[in-house]
């Protein structure tokens, strides 16, 4: 009996074992293009005015690649690759200018201004403004209870977002967060052009 479950024990390893190595085929194979395809993060579309980023993915994909509406892990690691946020993480895990190229708060912590880079683009050629973050902030907060929950965890205690001019964004708050910066991190702007 005991050798019979050594040598069934050794008989799963080795199922577990050819499994795995079948799983990782199909992945790889998964993973490639098809022969008729560049990709390459530079290549051009068929009409050759864009620029295609080909962005891969595991397991079940991809809820959606609307911000709105998806819920996935990695839907909202494709939205970091898509869409510019207000700020970013250190590896220190300390703020830096992303979009925002800085940023400062009214002595009371009610007021947030954002000074916002010059010259973005969306990949159609619009310039990235101030409206689109605050139409972004706006329509989650107005939104968070219904079709725009997905994104409501970023924007607590924020009562309104201004865009003062291209470049410089106000951001209202309820009460002062401390979390105010972390909560944006995670927050895509959405171009309004579009998403309007």
């Amino acid at each position: 009996m005991k050798g019979n479950h050594t040598c069934g024990g050794r008989r799963v390893l080795l199922c577990v074992a050819l499994a795995m190595v079948v799983l990782l085929a199909v992945a790889a194979a998964g993973c490639g293009g098809d022969s008729g395809t560049t990709t390459d993060a530079g290549a051009s579309s068929p009409s050759g005015d864009q620029p295609v980023f080909r962005l891969g993915t595991v397991g079940m994909g991809y809820d959606s690649l609307n911000p709105f509406v998806g819920v996935y892990a990695q839907d909202y690691a494709a939205w970091m690759l898509m869409y510019p946020n207000l700020v970013q993480y250190t590896s220190e895990l300390k703020p830096e200018p992303d979009f925002a190229e800085s940023w400062s708060t009214s002595e009371d912590g009610l007021t947030w201004t954002f000074k916002l880079k010059a010259g973005a683009v969306w990949t159609d050629g619009k310039p990235i403004t101030a409206s689109d973050a605050a139409f972004t902030i706006n329509t989650v907060v107005k939104l968070q209870t219904g079709a725009a929950a997905a994104l409501s965890p970023f924007v607590p205690g924020i009562e309104s977002a201004t865009a003062v001019d291209d470049t410089t964004l106000e951001v209202k708050l309820v009460a002062p967060s401390a979390a105010l910066l972390a909560n944006l991190f995670q927050l895509p702007i959405l171009p309004e052009h579009f998403w309007s």
